[in-house]
């Protein structure tokens, strides 16, 4: 058997050599520059991924803050029970129902708002309730009936009226009641 490189004239051998070396030189030149360009454009574009979520994240930040904004009248202007009261008192007197004790609870504190509670123990017809209630969901700033208990005495007469308690809460914005 012949060795195939005895058999190759001494151009052909050249030519050879130059495209081994050739292909040598475009691999290491891959290696070298163009494989480094590549890790870095691979982490560049990594970036610029992260930069895309980033910006949407804080796009919906700013939707949700926008919303919540939309809100912002419904709380109450000052982080006192005295105003809620206030209101809970000419609320029940606009539906004929009587207020026998009103006791504010201690407000809690929930990321940027003021959580204000209201125990209330009145007394009245179902319609005078059916008309605090409504009146109470349609009130601005806004009032949430967080408990409602209705009893009425065992031995009860038509006219007489049925014991309501109520456990009301509101809120208020915590950075506009700072003492």
């Amino acid at each position: 058997m012949k060795d195939p490189l005895k058999t190759l004239s001494f151009e052909n051998k050249k030519r050879a050599l130059s495209a081994v070396l050739f292909a040598a030189a475009i691999f290491l030149g891959w290696k070298v520059l163009i494989h480094a360009d590549v890790a870095s454009l691979k982490k560049f574009n990594k970036e610029i991924s992260d930069g895309r979520k980033k910006q949407a994240a804080l796009q919906d930040i700013t939707a949700l803050e926008e919303d919540l904004a939309a809100f912002e009248p419904c709380l109450s202007k000052t982080g006192e029970a005295d105003c809620l009261i206030e209101a809970v008192s000419r609320l029940a007197a606009e539906s004929g129902l009587a207020l026998v004790s009103v006791t504010p609870r201690v407000s809690g504190e929930e990321s940027t708002y003021l959580r204000i509670g209201l125990e209330v123990e009145a007394s009245g017809s179902y319609h005078a309730l059916g008309h605090f209630l409504e009146k109470i969901e349609n009130n601005k700033p806004l009032i949430k009936v967080r408990t409602l208990r209705v009893s009425a005495p065992d031995n009860r007469a038509a006219s007489e009226d049925l014991r309501i308690n109520l456990w009301l809460g509101a809120y208020a914005s915590a950075k506009g009641t700072a003492s």
